[in-house]
């Protein structure tokens, strides 16, 4: 089950980033602030990491000139002028970005150096991955952002980035090839052997 929640921190000043660092949570639960909710999400399924590692492994192949698929760290706007630190901050299941990237001594990387974000939709989340993370990615700056649908066996593209917008949206079924636009292009995913959750249709 997921949880969406919108708590105000006790302390005056503090945004709701503080009051997710405070929000009791079981081993594993994902915590993320998106547009003014805290987000609090189960540990995912094998099936799900399955699907991680396939598209994973495909761009971690085909990725150059210093580029790396990267999974596990939180990334998060520019905070906004005289804030120490951005209110909002997300937790990818993988995110494209050069590996110097990697190696700067910061706890949350900034949006402005992710060349691409991937959520495969989780079936507690399918709101989150699929209408709130467009948006949310998109205002922060992030040029493109692939959501891979197990529930349908669906992926949707997100590009065309102009002024904190995405005017470009592709869909492909499962099975077929998807051809990445920028930054990524030259590279195409195969969807052929990612899995599909049982009890789903679409």
């Amino acid at each position: 089950m997921t949880m969406e929640l919108c708590e105000r921190p006790e302390r005056p000043g503090a945004g709701l980033r503080a009051a997710a660092e405070h929000v009791d949570v079981p081993e594993g639960y994902k915590v993320e602030v998106l547009g003014g909710t805290i987000y609090v999400t189960p540990a995912p399924t094998p099936l799900h990491n399955l699907a991680v590692e396939i598209v994973y492994d495909q761009l971690r192949d085909a990725l150059r000139d210093g580029r790396r698929p990267h999974a596990g760290s939180s990334v998060a706007p520019e905070p906004e002028p005289g804030e120490p630190e951005a209110s909002e901050y997300a937790i990818p299941d993988l995110m494209v970005v050069d590996r110097k990237e990697l190696l700067r001594p910061r706890p949350i990387l900034p949006a402005a150096v992710v060349d691409a974000a991937v959520e495969v939709v989780s079936p507690s989340t399918p709101r989150k991955d699929r209408e709130v993370l467009p948006e949310v990615y998109a205002r922060w700056g992030i040029p493109l952002y692939i959501v891979i649908d197990p529930r349908c066996g669906a992926v949707a593209v997100h590009s065309g980035l102009v002024e904190g917008e995405f005017r470009l949206k592709s869909a492909y079924r499962f099975s077929e090839a998807v051809p990445l636009p920028p930054p990524l292009e030259g590279i195409t995913v195969d969807t052929s052997e990612l899995p599909r959750y049982p009890g789903h249709w679409g």
